[in-house]
């Protein structure tokens, strides 16, 4: 059960009193990015639904179940994205290949590392031009939704901060003007990139500098602009000792909290997309979560990012007794707001997570290219998200990360099931608590499924984790076996 406080937090709209929580609301179920009832995998060939609609937790990715990636949307990168100015302005969620530039100047396609050298990206842009699945790019549409976040470090003072960028569509204005942050002297800004649909290509004046992927194939869900760089400053004042990221602390079964590379927490693809969260009108203009924005607009809903770090920082983290890294929101101009970002769960668990660590492997699904793991994709993906880079894919090898799965993961979501069970299911259609919500997660990333880890085709064992469901399809219990029998009768 949730707390007053946090329930009244949990909630979109106005709230004027918090009651014992069954299930989490609507917009906080967007959070929980590859959880979706394991019926789901039968039934589609990849982890959002073939009739373009996001299929919140069936976890798993078309652009890499296919030869050919095609994009769903197209993201309008403002120019000069790291400046003051530039987090100011709105990026522009677009259908892919239109007329979108709106003024803002510049090649229409802008580029990032994934576009150079794309023969096929002309064509790609044709085709799904034309697609129905394609031709809504809506911000205000939760499947659809893209989500911006920056990250904040002055390098003097080791100070960090966090600021949402709105997304909205082309002539739709934001619902309450994005105010421009006061940065500090100096300022290294980095930012993240999430998106509630498939594949996602940036675009515009400011994409030049952002990367997606590796010439001729996109992430898919994600980006990051001057990542490295952050990661590279928050470092450097890391090890002189002005950046200090809190410790993770004790949780309620005696053992420090999990973070965003606890392999109790990670899935089939691990440190991926922001934990942004826009509001939304009734006539579908979007505007910056803020006190100020809230109290302007009085009625509306929240969006949020399909996000492993959402499920760490506003579920696990809850159940377990923990607390997640929160610093200033600059687009708070009272300056009250703490935000929780990206970039702070990666710092946080670089910094204080114990071996073994839960890091990138090499058949995590947005670092293959064409269904094959590739070394290039991985280490331009781990370069996002402040992991270290591998000579090899042997030094990312899936197996191991399975074994850890199994021997590490597995036995703390089993001995935390007192606690789990209790706290309130992130998607009460997929199961009825948070333990079976987690427990098909698992069983789910574990599974030889395409778009999954293949882990018990590696181990040569059968799934761990078996699951009842209701006839509506919802998981009610799960049975798990911490030492599986061989492959003979996995029930993936």
């Amino acid at each position: 059960m949730y707390t007053t406080a946090l329930a009244a937090f949990l909630v979109s709209g106005l709230v004027a009193a918090a009651s014992p929580v069954a299930s989490l609301p609507d917009w906080l179920s967007q959070l929980f990015h590859g959880q979706g009832q394991h019926q789901a995998a039968g039934r589609h060939q990849a982890g959002h639904r073939q009739d373009g609609t996001h299929g919140w937790g069936e976890g798993r990715h078309d652009q890499n179940d296919q030869p050919q990636q095609q994009v769903t949307c197209d993201l309008v990168v403002p120019a000069n994205p790291l400046t003051a100015q530039g987090l100011a302005t709105p990026y522009l969620l677009v259908a892919p290949g239109g007329d979108h530039m709106m003024g803002m100047g510049g090649d229409r396609r802008g580029g990032g590392q994934a576009d150079q050298g794309d023969g096929n990206a002309d064509a790609n842009v044709k085709d799904n031009a034309d697609a129905n699945t394609n031709a809504n790019c809506n911000e205000a549409n939760p499947n659809t939704a893209a989500f911006v976040q920056a990250t904040i470090l002055d390098p003097a003072t080791g100070k960090v901060s966090v600021y949402d960028p709105l997304v909205t569509n082309p002539n739709r204005p934001p619902a309450v003007p994005p105010p421009v942050p006061n940065l500090p002297a100096g300022a290294v800004v980095g930012v993240w990139v999430g998106f509630n649909g498939n594949v996602l290509r940036l675009v515009g004046p400011g994409a030049a500098g952002c990367v997606q992927g590796i010439p001729g194939s996109l992430f898919g869900q994600n980006a990051f602009c001057n990542a490295t760089a952050f990661f590279q400053a928050a470092n450097t004042a890391m090890q002189a000792g002005r950046l200090k990221p809190p410790p993770l602390g004790t949780a309620k079964d005696g053992r420090t909290c999990p973070s965003a590379r606890d392999f109790s927490l990670v899935d089939q693809d691990q440190s991926d997309n922001t934990t942004t969260q826009y509001l939304v009108t009734a006539d579908g203009r979007i505007a910056q979560d803020t006190p100020a924005a809230r109290a302007a607009l009085g009625t509306f809903t929240v969006e949020a990012n399909g996000s492993d770090e959402g499920l760490l920082d506003l579920a696990l983290d809850t159940a377990l007794g923990c607390t997640p890294w929160k610093v200033s929101d600059l687009a708070d101009t009272t300056g009250q707001q703490q935000s929780s970002a990206w970039a702070l769960n990666e710092l946080q668990a670089a910094a204080d997570q114990a071996q073994p660590v839960a890091l990138i492997p090499a058949w995590d699904p947005f670092v293959l290219v064409d269904n094959q793991p590739n070394l290039a994709k991985l280490n331009a993906y781990r370069a996002g998200t402040d992991q270290p880079q591998v000579a090899s894919l042997a030094q990312a090898d899936t197996t191991a990360y399975c074994q850890n799965l199994l021997q590490v993961g597995l036995p703390r979501i089993l001995a935390d099931r007192p606690l789990t069970q209790v706290a309130p299911s992130p998607m009460a259609a997929t199961a009825n608590n948070l333990f079976t919500f987690i427990a098909n997660r698992f069983h789910n990333t574990f599974s030889d499924m395409p778009g999954f880890l293949h882990c018990t085709r590696f181990l040569g064992v059968e799934n761990p984790v078996q699951l009842k469901t209701d006839d509506a399809g919802v998981v009610i219990d799960a049975t798990i076996q911490l030492n599986p029998a061989p492959s003979g009768s996995a029930r993936d």
